[in-house]
């Protein structure tokens, strides 16, 4: 999951005997993250989904700077 603003992105999964949780703030302050957007502007995606990447993309690129 992601906040509507991208200011955090949560993770949930669950196990046979427990469950587990991964909260990352500032996402895009995440190099690996980064490189995986930039990785998926190259799959199968709609327009609406690589607009988004693009603007998420961007928001890193700003902060970076």
């Amino acid at each position: 999951m992601s906040a509507t603003d991208s200011s955090v992105f949560v993770a949930g999964t669950v196990w046979q005997d427990s469950i587990g949780v991964a909260v990352v703030p500032q996402p895009h302050r995440s190099p690996m993250l980064q490189e995986l957007a930039r990785r998926n502007l190259a799959g199968r995606r709609t327009a609406e989904e690589r607009e988004d990447l693009l603007k998420w993309l961007a928001r890193a690129e700003a902060v970076s700077s």
